[in-house]
């Protein structure tokens, strides 16, 4: 063993006594105790894990961190069962790595474990093709505003997901005005052009968690849709369904907490609710066999357009055939986050002097008000 993977050991070991008495002391104190000193003392653990190359660990502290500040803040986004989930989650992280280094485990043989620190791509050897499931913005804590756009892929058979990311002091707190500026210098093209359409993607570059890089030498060229055919990998036919999927696969508690994507035809939906206790909209709908689910969102500041278009879901003129959203369970409710309404012909979009046709409306970054059938 060489003197450099020595002393990363060395570190680890040394960083797990210490997030060990971290986490300990939250679980003694609880969220009722918490103060402001708590911050400081979360962001130097994250330094700690980041030198002791542990960085799946460090993104936990940093998240577990801002989820503390809403707690402080009163914030009405703070959850207090993801406070707790990620105090978890970090516990038993710790326990796992503490056991591999006991078993001799050496660094290079921890990245499932501890994470690399940065995302590494993998070319695709033949042109990628891909199909749009869904768009969405977001903006960050630490200053950035970004958009993503899913896609299926039929070359590979997986879902593939496409970003683009600035800072907000220079591009602002709207994601859907980025959404019309260009992806990168090499592809000319939009976030909202790629998401309403069907390309093949020559020099693609793909991660090992499906993230997409459009950047360097890769450029994009549009292909015939396949219409709904697109949506058959995710495509289900009622409720009952959709649990089905939720309840799919091993359940690995170190695991990415990822909610499957779900296509569903719904047959009625209620009126839109707001609570701004807890910053949410929601709609109670039933599929077409009349199982009831819920459609629920949590709306931060930049999601206020998702909020007025769950308002209109309801409304005849815009009412859509179908959703692709995300899936959760959520003690006895099944709930849906809506992510795109999907039409069986295209609707026209008209964005001020900008017109699209689509079968598609992205519900966080397109007012479902100006479509068009």
């Amino acid at each position: 063993m060489d003197k450099r993977t020595a002393d990363t050991l060395e570190r680890m070991r040394a960083a797990t006594v210490q997030l060990d008495r971290l986490l300990l002391e939250l679980a003694r104190q609880g969220l009722q105790r918490l103060t402001r000193a708590s911050l400081p003392e979360l962001e130097a653990a994250a330094q700690v894990a980041h030198h002791a190359r542990l960085t799946a660990l460090q993104r936990e502290l940093l998240s577990l961190r801002t989820e503390t500040e809403r707690f402080l803040d009163r914030d009405p986004l703070f959850r207090t069962d993801a406070w707790i989930d990620r105090v978890g989650r970090l516990s038993l992280r710790v326990d796992a790595l503490r056991s591999r280094l006991d078993q001799g485990a050496l660094p290079d043989e921890l990245v499932d474990l501890v994470g690399t620190p940065r995302r590494t791509y993998v070319a695709v050897d033949d042109a990628l093709e891909i199909h749009p499931l869904g768009m969405s913005g977001w903006v960050t804590d630490s200053d950035f505003v970004g958009v993503t756009t899913t896609f299926y892929s039929p070359t590979t058979e997986q879902l593939v997901m496409a970003s683009v990311t600035r800072p907000t002091h220079y591009f602002g707190t709207d994601p859907a005005r980025l959404a019309w500026q260009s992806v990168s210098d090499s592809i000319t093209r939009s976030m909202r052009e790629l998401a309403h359409g069907a390309w093949r993607v020559e020099g693609a570059r793909v991660s090992h968690d499906g993230r997409l890089s459009l950047a360097g030498e890769a450029y994009v060229m549009p292909v015939a849709s396949t219409g709904a055919r697109a949506l058959d990998p995710i495509r289900c036919d009622d409720a009952l369904e959709v649990l089905q999927r939720l309840g799919d696969g091993r359940i690995d508690p170190l695991a990415p907490r990822t909610a499957p994507w779900v296509y569903l035809e719904l047959a009625h939906y209620g009126r839109c609710t707001f609570d701004d206790t807890h910053g949410t909209a929601t709609v109670l709908a039933r599929d077409r066999r009349g199982l009831p689910l819920r459609l629920r969102v949590r709306l931060a500041p930049h999601e206020q357009l998702l909020g007025r278009n769950l308002e209109r879901l309801a409304d005849p003129r815009s009412r859509p055939d179908g959703l692709v959203a995300r899936a959760f369970a959520d003690r006895d409710h099944l709930d849906l986050a809506p992510v795109t309404a999907v039409y069986h012909q295209p609707v026209t979009q008209r964005v001020g002097r900008r017109t699209l046709h689509s079968h598609m409306v992205h519900l966080g970054l397109e007012p479902l008000d100006k479509v068009e059938r």
